[in-house]
């Protein structure tokens, strides 16, 4: 029987995260403080390992890049069948300090977002519009993006209402099959 090594012993803080797209499920390990940058990679070689060319399941081409890869947490944790939305990353209080808030490469971590162990994340692939919308917020300054978020909070244009595109299994399909 071989021994146990460092390297196989189990950190205690790692969390085991389940990620949904249509009737496929992916468990990722993760650490608190993994950036979801690190997560998204991970999910793209996980997918890229099953079928390097498609989405599983899909005819949907795979992207190159992580951050074509968008994450969604559930409306309501308790009831998955309520929908999505864009998993949002809070950002840290304003200080006053020189730092600019809400940028810190180490509030975009699994723990800043909220993420505990057993959580159910689902993803998609981002849209072409979301590219647009991206390059558009990168392109105007700072203090015009201040303006712009104040102005959609108070009545601004609403978002489209995202697909996800995630199977729940049933009850039934589980019965139908034995």
């Amino acid at each position: 029987m071989p021994r146990n090594t460092a390297e196989d012993a189990v950190d205690p803080t790692t969390l085991t995260l389940r990620l949904k797209h249509n009737s496929m499920t992916v468990f990722l390990f993760a650490n608190p403080h993994t950036p979801i940058t690190s997560l998204k990679s991970s999910l793209l070689t996980a997918l890229t390992s099953i079928n390097p060319a498609t989405l599983p399941l899909s005819l949907t081409t795979l992207p190159t890049d992580p951050e074509d890869l968008v994450l969604g947490v559930p409306i309501d944790a308790y009831d998955l069948h309520s929908g999505w939305v864009k998993l949002a990353i809070p950002e840290q209080p304003k200080t006053k300090s020189k730092r600019p808030s809400g940028k810190s490469v180490f509030n975009a971590t699994v723990h800043a977002a909220g993420l505990k162990d057993g959580n159910i994340l689902a993803f998609r692939l981002r849209t072409e519009r979301e590219r647009e919308r991206e390059k558009a917020r990168g392109a105007a300054d700072e203090e015009d993006m201040q303006m712009k978020d104040e102005g959609e909070e108070e009545g601004g244009e609403k978002e489209e209402e995202e697909e996800w595109n995630v199977v729940l299994p049933k009850y039934d399909d589980e019965v139908s099959q034995t």
